[in-house]
């Protein structure tokens, strides 16, 4: 009994929709276990996910839960499934997705996760951006604008208001999909602020900026490359909460899991692979401060 007790206490238990969009707005990262009523979660990898919660989960930002797919609506995808499969939700999306019972790749993802999440928290904080600054000072933005003979149109936004960084990628743009994209992306209650078509070819140091939290990693130079390729839309986007919204709808990087978990989101719709995925955003508020700052 005492170690049934544990397992319920390291892994929350969901079992119907209205529990599994509760579980979205947990903070931090959540690993989730989609199993099959039939055959229950999957038992094998309880101690490896007690062993990252006890080495990992100081900062409370570790989670893990177990989801039934049978009576949640969301994972309707992963019904009649007979291989173990684990979600990673971040910031109320999933954005990774693990097959089996592999246990150097959950915990290669969970540390990953983790440290992305912890850099992004610790920005955030280190900025301290107020209200006035979330808003990217409008006049500042309005004087990078005078004079540009390309077709910009900068509103002053109502409280709250935020702006952020979309690119439409070169495959994107290449394969006709630009003016689908942006109406999604109006259709989502986005209003767009200023575009601009650049080919970052001319200025690789550009692509660089853009993906600068990518810094390091080993498709950081493929990933410039490739955003030098052809013509991007550069655009400023306006919305409340504009960075989590605009983020949400792009869908999860890899486009496999984006049709599984999100596919209403334009990388479910429009892209090609992992690196080919239709679409970029900021990552936070200062870093798509920077991104207009450069930009424009």
């Amino acid at each position: 009994m005492a170690g049934k007790k544990k397992e319920i206490q390291l892994q929350a238990i969901i079992t119907n929709q209205t529990q599994w969009d509760e579980m979205l707005l947990t903070k931090g990262v959540t690993v989730i276990d989609v199993y099959q009523a039939w055959c229950g979660p999957c038992k094998a990898v309880v101690n490896l996910f007690r062993k990252l919660k006890n080495e990992q989960g100081e900062d409370g930002l570790l989670h893990f839960a177990v989801a039934e797919a049978d009576s949640i609506v969301t994972l309707q995808t992963f019904r009649d499934k007979c291989e173990p499969v684990f979600l990673f939700c971040v910031d109320c999306k999933i954005i990774a997705m693990v097959r089996g019972a592999n246990a150097p790749l959950l915990s290669k993802t969970v540390i990953e996760l983790l440290e992305e999440e912890r850099k992004i928290l610790a920005e955030e904080k280190a900025s301290e951006i107020t209200t006035e600054e979330s808003q990217l000072d409008v006049g500042r933005i309005q004087n990078h604008f005078k004079g540009r003979i390309w077709r910009a149109q900068v509103v002053s936004p109502e409280k709250g208001v935020i702006y952020t960084v979309a690119i439409i990628k070169p495959d994107a743009v290449a394969n006709g999909r630009l003016e689908d994209i942006k109406q999604k992306i109006t259709e989502a209650g986005f209003h767009i602020a200023a575009e601009e078509e650049k080919t970052l070819t001319e200025d690789q140091e550009m692509a660089t900026q853009f993906y600068k939290d990518h810094e390091g990693k080993p498709f950081f130079d493929q990933l410039v490359n490739y955003m030098s390729e052809g013509p991007s839309m550069v655009m400023i986007l306006t919305k409340e909460n504009a960075v989590e919204e605009w983020r949400q709808l792009m869908g999860p990087a890899d486009p496999d899991i984006a049709k599984e978990s999100s596919p209403d989101s334009i990388r479910a719709q429009f892209a090609e692979d992992i690196l080919r995925n239709a679409v970029h955003g900021s990552s936070n508020k200062e870093h798509a401060l920077k991104s207009i700052e450069y930009v424009f």
